[in-house]
């Protein structure tokens, strides 16, 4: 099997490929602002459901997706800060 293309049951795979999209958006001139955050937030997806699929939880990572959520509030957004 070519190291290009791991095994579909491999969790971390969307994760790889969400990195790649980070890093190619990286290299863009100028930088996509909006681009790279979609890029970013995917990634934090991507590792949080890997971590999920082997079993772990990770309450961080949770918040970080929730919080690059676009459909989480600016308002819960802002008592998470307030409380920290």
């Amino acid at each position: 099997m070519s190291s290009a293309t791991p095994p579909p049951s491999d969790p971390f795979q969307t994760a790889r490929s969400e990195l790649a999209r980070l890093h190619q958006q990286l290299q863009a001139r100028p930088v996509d602002l909006m681009a790279l955050a979609k890029a970013y937030a995917g990634l934090a997806q991507a590792l949080h459901e890997g971590i999920q699929k082997v079993g772990q939880s990770s309450m961080r990572f949770a918040a970080v997706v929730k919080a690059l959520d676009l459909r989480t509030t600016k308002s819960a957004l802002q008592r998470f800060l307030d409380d920290a």
